[in-house]
């Protein structure tokens, strides 16, 4: 076999996707998964670590195809390993498919709750049309470690418990401490209601928005989150948190607001910043 480290083109990548017709493994290809690719080369987050555009001995490309397809649709020149001269019968590559977030941001020691790393992947997608990519997560936890800890402590210092671990808890608090719309001391005593639905320690708040919120989540989300109700809940908790920082009574429930209550808040800080 022979290891090289090439610099591909639009074109080579091209020329060298015509190998994969012969591949069965190789002919249907995830676009997804391409313009996350493609969009990593694009920003700079693209990074040379040893995986391989692998053929084998009768020049069949056997692994990298969706690199490839990004090089050509990010129309940008990549440095890669490529192997050539594998055994026709190797089929085990890309075992596991994908690293998740988590396993990038340990690799690099950076120490943020999963939660929060899903946090800051919801607060990517609520850009429209904007894809959040493994790099792309990463980079941000990288840089803004501290806040995304701070807001997880606000989150959970009061009372742990699953009910306030989603990642759209995660994102309100750290939405709230980024804008300053809230201090770290109301964002705490919020959730300490909404997490147990326990008022000590809280005179001369009015925890009724945390005691509203908190039935609804109860009631509504007791199983796992899609897109939709990611924002809504996201809607509701930012109203909620909005209304305890103001002292205003809550008498019925909330319902989800046009425009999203969050929306501000993502102008004030810039998109993602």
């Amino acid at each position: 076999m022979d290891y090289t480290v090439e610099k591909i083109t639009p074109s080579t990548a091209k020329e060298y996707l015509k190998a994969n017709i012969r591949n069965p493994r190789g002919q249907k290809l995830n676009m997804a998964r391409v313009k996350q690719y493609a969009h990593d080369m694009v920003n700079g987050l693209w990074e040379l670590n040893g995986e391989a555009i692998v053929f084998d001995k009768r020049g069949t490309l056997k692994n990298g195809a969706h690199r490839l397809a990004a090089i050509v649709l990010a129309n940008i020149t990549v440095e890669t390993v490529v192997i050539r001269g594998v055994d026709e019968s190797v089929t085990a590559y890309d075992m596991p498919y994908l690293r998740t977030v988590s396993q990038l941001a340990n690799a690099e020691d950076i120490n943020v709750p999963k939660e929060m790393l899903c946090a800051v992947r919801i607060l990517f997608n609520l850009l429209p049309e904007h894809i959040a990519t493994h790099m792309e997560i990463k980079q941000y936890a990288k840089k803004h470690e501290d806040e995304l800890n701070r807001a997880y402590r606000a989150l959970l210092n009061g009372a742990y418990s699953k009910h306030n671990k989603r990642a759209t808890c995660g994102l309100a608090s750290y939405l709230m401490l980024q804008t300053k719309k809230m201090p770290f001391y109301e964002v705490e005593l919020f959730f300490r209601v909404f997490s147990s639905g326990d008022s000590t320690g809280t005179d001369g708040y009015e925890v009724s928005p945390a005691m509203v919120a908190r039935d609804i989540f109860q009631d509504r989300w007791t199983g796992k989150s899609n897109a939709r109700t990611q924002r809504e809940q996201l809607d509701i908790l930012i109203q909620a948190m909005t209304d305890f920082h103001d002292a205003n009574e809550r008498k019925t429930n909330y319902k989800i607001s046009q425009p999203f209550a969050y929306e501000p808040l993502l102008k004030m800080m810039g998109g993602v910043c």
